[in-house]
């Protein structure tokens, strides 16, 4: 397996924080059992980065500057925003087969299903509403 020599970003750092606290505000609820599996993965989340940055800080000053300009350069932007837009993609088809399914096989009376019309209706809508923004702005 190939080594990460990335330099964690700021909100990686706060992802095992965030986890680690949901997990402990779940020893309050009924799902005591579930807290201990919450807290273990944020806590293997924060090794992993500890490790990530361990070998990032391993680096000449050199190799982390050659990094870090790999990192911002313009042909592994578009690799990522076109990764992104792909995924995006996928979601959105397996978002509209989940909610096909759901107005067709479950019952139209049940209160789950209203709401999940109402989240799909509202994302199709906010997604118009920024694009639009956009397409004004730029």
């Amino acid at each position: 397996m190939k080594k990460s020599y990335r330099n964690p970003k700021k909100w990686e750092w706060y992802l095992p924080a965030a986890i680690f606290v949901i997990g402990t505000v779940l020893f309050l609820t009924p799902w005591k059992d579930r807290a201990m599996r919450v807290i273990a993965i944020g806590i293997g989340l924060k090794c992993a980065l500890n490790i990530r940055w361990n070998n990032y800080r391993g680096l000449s000053p050199d190799e982390q500057k050659q990094i870090d300009r790999e990192e911002r350069d313009e042909r592994n932007r578009m690799l990522r925003e076109r990764a992104s837009w792909l995924c995006w993609q996928g979601e959105r088809a397996l978002f509209t087969v989940c909610f096909l399914t759901a107005a067709f096989v479950l019952d139209l009376e049940s209160s789950v299903l209203y709401l999940v019309c109402l989240l799909y209706v509202a994302r199709e809508l906010i997604y118009e509403a920024v694009y639009r923004r956009l397409d004004k702005k730029y």
